[in-house]
């Protein structure tokens, strides 16, 4: 893998980095480096950038700590993925929503707006969906709103660093989703290390709370079945009964109760995951949002799961990538 480059404020390449690192993708979404005392310059400094270029690898340096105790300098920042989760997407004045139509990569632009400069840009070379008045929550994240508009239509949103003579900047593109499982499957064959687990003590009986008061107020129950198909009707009792509850007192009614209620408790019930950490040079390349096999022959788990998280780690020169895979439903 090619190293971490370091940039200005203005993403002009200033060299390398050659210190330890773990950058999340898909979870927190941040990354820290690790500087020894003795190597510590002073050089690294908010508002500079790292990147890999062709990759997502990359973000933006927030914070400076130091940690007298691992005797180290803690750089951290935020990802790529990571900025845009802390922008939010805020209905027009007058409006109840935000909408958008035309073609999908066109409604990533007109989500994106101007709020970031020129650091991200969309591809739009490219006819591939096209939405019509499609609404997005109240006040979501940009990255929330985006990812569940695209997966909604069989797409990913996929982020690559482009580098370009002078600086660079951050391309974001629909992609469709790939399912890999047919060819992909996460085993003992690869020789991989993995974590596998699989929940048979998931929530089945979500209470869900709307609006109103006391006795007045509207109650839905919800209900999974083994297969973890949601309903209203009741199949686990007595001892196999797990239940949780969900307060959402600005429900509009009850249908809108159910709909947001179905989607919480999709959230409690998804618990079947593997974890696994591919060395450097492994034949491995998947992108968040893709769909891959898993299976433990240990355990006898075996998932068809898609791809939530990667955390590149770079340790003493040498690096490896952790993906988190979760059950599809």
């Amino acid at each position: 893998m090619e190293r971490l480059i370091i940039a200005d404020e203005s993403l002009a390449e200033i060299g390398f980095l050659d210190f330890d690192i773990d950058l999340e993708l898909g979870d927190s979404n941040d990354f820290v480096i690790y500087i020894p005392y003795p190597e510590w310059d002073g050089k690294l400094q908010p508002g500079m950038y790292v990147y890999i270029p062709g990759t997502e690898y990359g973000g933006v340096i927030r914070a400076i700590s130091g940690n007298t105790k691992e005797d180290q300098i803690q750089i951290t920042g935020t990802t790529w993925r990571g900025m845009l989760a802390q922008r939010f997407i805020c209905p027009p004045a007058g409006s109840d929503y935000f909408t958008v139509s035309g073609e999908l990569n066109s409604c990533i632009r007109a989500v994106m707006g101007s709020s970031f400069g020129d650091l991200f840009a969309v591809k739009t070379d490219r006819v591939i969906r096209i939405l019509s008045d499609y609404r997005f929550e109240r006040y979501c994240s940009v990255l929330d709103g985006l990812t569940k508009m695209l997966q909604e239509n069989g797409y990913k949103l996929v982020i690559t660093y482009n580098q370009t003579q002078e600086a660079g900047y951050v391309l974001l593109s629909a992609e469709t989703i790939r399912d890999l499982s047919g060819k992909v499957q996460i085993s003992q064959d690869y020789q991989l290390d993995f974590i596998s687990r699989k929940d048979y003590g998931f929530v089945n009986h979500l209470i869900c709370l709307g609006s109103g008061q006391l006795k007045d107020r509207t109650v839905v129950h919800l209900y999974a079945n083994e297969d973890r198909e949601i309903s209203q009707t009741q199949t686990f009792t007595g001892e196999k009964e797990i239940q949780a509850v969900y307060d959402y007192p600005n429900a509009e009614d009850a249908a809108a109760l159910i709909m947001d209620g179905t989607k919480k408790l999709t959230e409690l019930i998804s618990t079947d995951e593997m974890e696994v950490s591919i060395e450097e040079g492994a034949d491995i390349d998947v992108d968040i949002g893709d769909v891959v096999g898993g299976h433990d022959y240990i355990t006898g788990i075996d998932l068809k799961v898609t791809v939530t998280k990667k955390v590149l780690k770079i340790t003493g020169g040498v690096s490896s990538v952790e993906y988190g895979l979760e059950e599809i439903k």
